[in-house]
């Protein structure tokens, strides 16, 4: 039986003492430096797909952000023009003005003929 701490290698293969004994310092580095290189290059790739995540997420956020926006200025247009047009009196002048009309150009009767 194998403690859980001793770690283990594939069924079969070469334990990591045995390998250690058998493989030279400079294969073993190479094998390091070559398992540092692809974590490295997996980290950045990683890094990569959760900032294109992250970049889309806040685009879509924007967008709805500025639509809801844009859809308050139309409610304010929509509430400032409604409360325009309820101030809207028409020609009230003109009118006062119209009503006078008829008066001046009544006929006179009087003693002419």
């Amino acid at each position: 039986m194998t403690d859980a701490s001793t770690p283990r290698s594939a069924p079969g293969g070469p334990t990591p003492e045995e390998r250690a004994a058998t493989t030279s310092l400079g294969d073993l580095l190479t094998e390091v430096t070559g398992d540092i290189s692809t974590l490295f290059r997996q980290e950045v790739e990683l890094a990569k797909a959760e900032l294109t995540q992250s970049a889309k997420k806040a685009g879509k956020g924007a967008g709805m952000f500025g639509g809801a926006g844009l859809t308050a200025l139309f409610a304010l247009l929509f509430l400032r023009g409604r409360k325009e047009l309820k101030d809207v009196k028409g020609a009230p002048k003109t009118a006062e003005t119209l009503k006078k009309i008829p008066e001046t150009v009544k006929p006179h009767t009087g003693g002419r003929a």
